[in-house]
Parts: C-alpha cells; sequence; structure tokens
C-alpha cells in the first residue's frame, strides 16, 4: 500500500507538468517516498507500480488519466496526463487566447496536410517557411510578424509543439492529449492522412516508410520485431517486398 501522501506529492506534480519521462517519474515517486518516510519517521516504500495504479485511480474520479506513450524520434516512454470528457481545445482556452489556439491548429492542419505529405509522409512543417502556409494565411493577419513568431515559440515553450533543426513537429504529448481531434480531422472518416505503425499500431509521424507509395510505415524501435514477425527475420516489407533498408526516413532530425 502507498503513502496518501506520497500520491498527492505526485499528483500534484502531474497536474502542474501534464506530461513527464517514465524516468522522470520514478525519480519523482523516490523523492516523494523518502521525504514521506523521513517525515513520518519510518514505514517502507512502494512498489512503482502500486503508486501508479493507486494514483490512476484517483484520477478516475476526476474523469482524467494517465496514459504511457513513446516518443517516436527517442523510443522513449513518457506519463501523459489526459482528461477524458472535456473538449481539448475548450480547457486551453482558459490557458490561450482564440487567435492563438487558431494558430496552433494551423500548423497542426498544415503538418497533416496532403500537399505536406505527398508523395511520401514528412509530418513536419519549416520552421522558417511557416509564414508561407495557406493554413496560417487568414489567422496571420491579426499577428505582427514579432509577435507570431512569439506565440509559436511559447507553444514549442509549453511543450505542445517541438522543434529541432529548424523542423517543427508534434511531440509524444501533444499526439496523445489530441488524438480524438486528430482522428476526427486527419483519421479514415476525415483527410486520411493521420498514418499508423505497421508494428505497434499507434499513430505514425517519425519513423520509416517504404519506397513504395502509401506502403507500411515502422517506428524504429518497432522495425526489428516488425521483421521477426512478417518478414522471417528479412528486411524486406511484408506488404510488397520491397527492401526496408532501402525507405524514406520520417523526420529525421
Amino acid at each position: 500500500m502507498s503513502s496518501p501522501n506520497v500520491e498527492r506529492a505526485v499528483l500534484t506534480a502531474l497536474i502542474g507538468r501534464q506530461c513527464m519521462s517514465e524516468a522522470e517519474f520514478k525519480s519523482l515517486v523516490e523523492k516523494c517516498q523518502t521525504v514521506d518516510i523521513r517525515v513520518c519517521e519510518g514505514g517502507e516504500a512502494s512498489e512503482l507500480k502500486t503508486v501508479l495504479q493507486n494514483v490512476s485511480y484517483i484520477l478516475e474520479d476526476y474523469e482524467m488519466e494517465l496514459q504511457r506513450v513513446r516518443d517516436q524520434l527517442t523510443g522513449e516512454f513518457m506519463f501523459v496526463l489526459i482528461n477524458k470528457t472535456n473538449n481539448e481545445w475548450t480547457q486551453r482556452a482558459t490557458q490561450y487566447k482564440a487567435d492563438e489556439i487558431d494558430v496552433l491548429k494551423g500548423i497542426i492542419s498544415a503538418i497533416f496536410s496532403e500537399s505536406n505529405n505527398q508523395p511520401h509522409d514528412r509530418f513536419w512543417i519549416s520552421f522558417q517557411g511557416i509564414k508561407q502556409l495557406p493554413d496560417l494565411d487568414e489567422i496571420q493577419g491579426k499577428f505582427d510578424s514579432k509577435s507570431f513568431d512569439q506565440v509559436v515559440l511559447t507553444f514549442v515553450a509549453d511543450g505542445w509543439l517541438a522543434i529541432k533543426s529548424e523542423k517543427i513537429y508534434l511531440p509524444a504529448r501533444t499526439l496523445a492529449e489530441l488524438k480524438p481531434y486528430l482522428t476526427e480531422l486527419y483519421g479514415p472518416r476525415g483527410s486520411q492522412t493521420l498514418q499508423s505503425c505497421a508494428g505497434c499500431h499507434h499513430i505514425f509521424t517519425a519513423g520509416r516508410q517504404c519506397a513504395s507509395v502509401n506502403c507500411v510505415r515502422l517506428h524504429e524501435y518497432c522495425v526489428n520485431a516488425y521483421f521477426q514477425k512478417y518478414s522471417n527475420g528479412s528486411s524486406n516489407c511484408a506488404k510488397c517486398g520491397n527492401d526496408m533498408n532501402e525507405n524514406y526516413s520520417v523526420i529525421s532530425v
């Protein structure tokens, strides 16, 4: 049984951060347990799994959940706090102005647009070329150049966007929190530009794509398991037979 003091401290940190790596979560729990044992003069630390389960039970009462997701670029596991009831954009309206939210929506629209992902996936846009995007034409008129850049960088600082090598893309947190929104607009009933990994079947926006058009996509951490399961250990695509070592890298940053 884990201490209620530890659970409260962990919950407070999660609500403040919204997202943290599995390693950070483990370190947080250990630190909270150390302080709790010292203050309470005794006791013993609970297993990480127990703390995680109890925190998850508490979150259910508030119709929230802690999702364990994976960073597609690093392979690192993350914990993301998800609100299961409210529309995510309604929640963010208390944190950002409507025009600022429209900037984020425009960037997401550009990232998943058909023109941005033809003939092969890209799932990123250039920071330098962001002001030339048709998806942002209308909203840009509401900002001067400096203010617009600052809004974009604020979303980067807050973890809604990520930028590396001048490429703007969606990090694990955004893909998890906005999954219903992304699925509705870009999934099978939308533009059909939201793709999934053939290995784990989760959202795919980074990894390798078969050279054949609209064929297999794989996260790098799913490659070996996929080849073993579907290609008898070879590097051939199980769908078309192409060598997937001769592939297109998606968001190689």
